[in-house]
């Protein structure tokens, strides 16, 4: 009997399409994701996080919206949140604060006001793949299906590093880039960005590395026509996959297949275009981006020409290089991975300039609309979707250097410095913080080198200021230049060995002319960049606002005369007239207001003592007789 139910066992699992390797890495990559998950929710559950963070849920931002979408779609069959917040049998699984229940329930953003005078949510692609997760465990539940799906991503991974390389290179890059990318610690978390990513991948992976059957082109049309629904800018997926698709089915003369995939993915875009049309029947107003975006895309689309260089140089490097989020920063085994587009390129140029081009666009238009948005969350959220796509280059380039031993250094090092960042991050409770808490982390893993890179975060609240590092271009020069003669090291040594003494000592001296020159000039530029990063800290902290141009040269020149310290500066700060009134009238705000001031009433306060004469009591008794106070006691 024994032996018969093995046997039986045996016989299903051998008609079974996942192998045990594959079987092995899902259920790895899924315990080490859902570790995190049972980490967070019950440190959630037990903690005074609450209280610390004044927050109702675990999640912050978007993710509260998610799954309250998620609630309705389960409980109602709809993506009205009034069917929510109305309801007077409030979902247990998910409670908000009373007054979320007795206001217009179109509070939180990434929602629509409709002609109907309704609110509707029309991007619910997170929401219902997360349904069935929240109908059986609630919160964890949702947490636990996308631990699921990062598993599930982890899988495949593994099958296109198999298609490129041996099995024991394939297993182990796969758990180097499920674990070294930022990518892990949102294995938890309800965003729409990670979804996209695993979907894009999977359609890209079916139809180049699988057999193009009708069930396979029914599920790639169905997953490009369900871009939108994650986020209405993701449509730059299928706008360039479907015409590439179709150029390739045209040459293998499979035209039904091209029918079946325009077929799909019409379906599945009608669908969302009747959400627009006929769910929310929408006239002008707020386009759905949500929050403050709007801010950001309005000023994108509206600058001219010059500007928009600018600012596609800043929001790029931002979206690389950035505090907050900086793909290579926080990712650089993905950096390491895109180098291996050379050889990719020799085994599949149609899947490379697939690749290239929607990292590009992509790119291209998130620096110029939105390269300073979302910089208050994890890490590199918005560069998920085109993360995993770095998996193809990585694999190449694991098969052409798997025994090269700097190729070895520098994976070492890349995957340091992503577990470094999983493992703080993951211990990130409520993922929402500022500028400075993302400095102090980057610090610690770079051994206190993060100041080359651009330091991004939110002022105040929303308002994010690039600070701008004269060393960090060169850096990047250098990181980039070291990656190229890295991939020409074969090349160099044939070179270098084939040159005579008189040629070698030339190359030598200019090399060492160059290292030196840099070397002098980095010195100079770093040194007066920390002395005005140090001033506008000081400033910050102590004046609440920013030096003036005259106040940076002024002091700047004085220290590097050595005249004064930066902490002469400091104190000079604290006692100064300015400074004196900045801390009573902050003591104030926080004693009666219960929060710090903002810079419009900070300033104004700050006139009226240091230019009308005003005592601190008379600027206390103006608060306490303010607008806010009445309405804080109503």
């Amino acid at each position: 009997m024994k032996n018969s139910f093995y046997s039986l066992i045996q016989k299903i699992y051998s008609n079974s399409p996942i192998t045990k390797t594959e079987l092995s890495i899902f259920l790895i990559v899924f315990f080490v994701s859902f570790s995190i998950t049972v980490y967070q929710y019950s440190t959630w559950e037990t903690s005074n996080e609450r209280i610390i963070h004044k927050s109702f849920a675990l999640f912050s931002g978007d993710e509260p919206f998610y799954l309250q979408t998620a609630s309705t779609i389960t409980r109602h069959f709809s993506l009205h949140p009034d069917d929510f917040y109305k309801d007077p049998n409030k979902d247990e699984k998910l409670l908000f604060p009373d007054l979320y229940y007795a206001v217009d329930s179109c509070r939180l953003h990434h929602s629509l006001t409709a002609r109907d005078g309704h609110c509707y949510f029309l991007q619910p692609g997170s929401s219902i793949i997360i349904a069935p997760g929240y109908f059986l465990g609630g919160i964890l539940g949702s947490m636990i299906t996308m631990n699921i799906i990062f598993a599930l991503q982890g899988v495949l991974y593994y099958k296109i590093l198999l298609n490129y390389t041996k099995k024991n290179i394939a297993f182990l890059g796969t758990l180097l880039f499920s674990f070294a990318t930022i990518e892990l610690v949102f294995s938890p978390r309800m965003y729409p960005d990670l979804l996209t990513g695993f979907f894009v991948l999977t359609a890209i992976y079916l139809f180049f590395k699988t057999e193009k059957t009708f069930l396979h082109i029914s599920l790639i049309g169905a997953i490009l026509g369900f871009m939108p629904f994650f986020k209405i800018p993701f449509l730059i997926f299928p706008l360039i996959l479907l015409p590439v698709m179709a150029m390739i089915l045209i040459q293998h003369r499979k035209f039904n297949r091209i029918f079946q995939l325009v077929g799909m993915f019409s379906i599945f875009f009608t669908l969302f275009l009747l959400l627009h049309s006929v769910g929310a029947p929408v006239e002008g107003g707020d386009p759905g981006l949500g929050g403050d975006y709007n801010v950001f895309f309005i000023q994108g689309i509206s600058d001219s020409i010059h500007g928009l260089i600018l600012k596609s140089f800043s929001g790029l490097s931002n979206l690389l290089f950035g505090q907050s989020y900086g793909l290579f920063l926080f990712s650089p085994i993905v950096l390491l991975s895109f180098f291996g587009l050379k050889f990719l390129w020799a085994k599949d140029r149609i899947l490379t300039i697939s690749i290239v081009s929607i990292v590009v666009l992509f790119l291209t238009s998130h620096s110029i609309l939105i390269g300073n948005a979302a910089g208050w969350s994890l890490p590199s959220r918005y560069m998920l979707p085109i993360l995993p796509l770095a998996i193809f280059p990585f694999a190449v380039l694991l098969e052409k250097y798997s025994r090269n031993k700097i190729f070895h250094l520098l994976l070492i090092f890349s995957t340091y410095i992503g577990v470094s960042f999983n493992l703080i991050f993951a211990r990130t409770i409520y993922a929402h913080f500022f500028r400075d808490g993302r400095a102090d982390i980057a610090n610690q893993v770079y051994f206190g080198m993060a100041e080359i890179f651009p330091d991004v975060g939110v002022r105040y609240v929303i308002n994010i200021w690039p600070n701008e590092n004269p060393f960090f271009w060169i850096f990047v020069s250098v990181l980039i230049s070291l990656f190229t003669l890295f991939l020409l090291y074969n090349h160099a040594k044939k070179f270098w060995n084939k040159s005579n003494i008189f040629y070698k000592i030339i190359i030598l001296s200019i090399l060492c002319s160059v290292l030196i020159l840099f070397i002098m000039q980095s010195h100079t530029q770093i040194n007066e960049f920390q002395i005005e990063s140090e001033l506008n800290h000081l400033y910050e902290l102590i004046l609440k606002r920013e030096p003036s141009q005259n106040e940076i040269e002024h002091l700047k020149n004085i220290i590097l005369n050595n005249t004064k310290t930066i902490d002469d500066v400091k104190e000079e700060l604290l006692v100064s007239p300015e400074g004196i009134a900045t801390k009573q009238i902050t003591e104030v705000y926080n004693q009666i207001l219960f929060r710090e001031p903002d810079p419009q009433g900070l300033e104004h306060w700050k006139n009226a003592i240091l230019d009308e004469g005003r005592s601190i009591t008379w600027v206390e008794e103006m608060i306490k007789n303010s607008l806010e106070i009445r309405n804080l006691k109503n």
